[in-house]
């Protein structure tokens, strides 16, 4: 198959994912294999579709386990904004790594800014990324650090067009709500340790 267009291993390393053709190489390989060029691409396309609308029925029906398995079989399928938010928050839900969750989600941040920079100022998702990362933050009981990621998740809100999402935007609502409660546990903690210093 390879032959008067690249060598056999590099047509190996293209199968195993390693190497990505040319646009010149894809050419040549799609017109031995007498294909269309814009079948490969609409094929992607409509298979990332469907992986994308998967996912978001799994995550709109809390399967996180499931979500990490579509994310590892489909891999390079995925969108990579929309992977690395549903790999942050399989961290969260299925692993409780926060760290390792916090460190995904903030990776996304920084191609969503990067994206803002090119002028595209809209990413649908990018309030449950600062709404997440406030989450792990606050099971690691950094509520400082917690409270400003999950306000400018809710703030965010306010410049988005959610589409989708619009369906679960309440979500970030709970996550605010779950800081204020344990910032009112916290201050009574506090209160009742430094009456027992008091008494003690």
């Amino acid at each position: 198959m390879s032959n008067g267009i690249c060598s056999q291993s590099l047509i190996s390393r293209f199968e195993a994912g390693k190497e990505i053709p040319n646009i010149l190489v894809l050419k040549k390989l799609c017109e031995k294999l007498e294909i269309k060029l814009d079948t490969l691409f609409f094929d992607n396309c409509a298979l990332a579709v469907e992986i994308e609308e998967l996912l978001f029925i799994n995550y709109l029906q809390r399967n996180y386990l499931t979500i990490e398995k579509i994310i590892e079989k489909q891999y390079r399928s995925v969108n990579l904004m929309e992977r690395e938010f549903y790999s942050g928050i399989t961290l969260f839900h299925n692993c409780k790594n926060y760290k390792s969750s916090i460190q995904r989600l903030e990776y996304l941040l920084e191609k969503i800014e990067i994206h803002k920079l090119g002028g595209l100022d809209y990413n649908e998702i990018e309030p449950f990324v600062y709404s997440y990362i406030g989450l792990n933050y606050l099971f690691m009981g950094k509520l400082n650090i917690a409270e400003k990621y999950l306000y400018r998740g809710l703030e965010r809100l306010n410049y988005q067009s959610l589409y989708k999402w619009e369906k679960v935007k309440s979500e970030i609502f709970f996550h605010v709500g779950l800081l204020e409660i344990e910032k009112k546990i916290w201050i009574k903690r506090n209160n009742i340790l430094q009456i027992q210093k008091i008494f003690v």
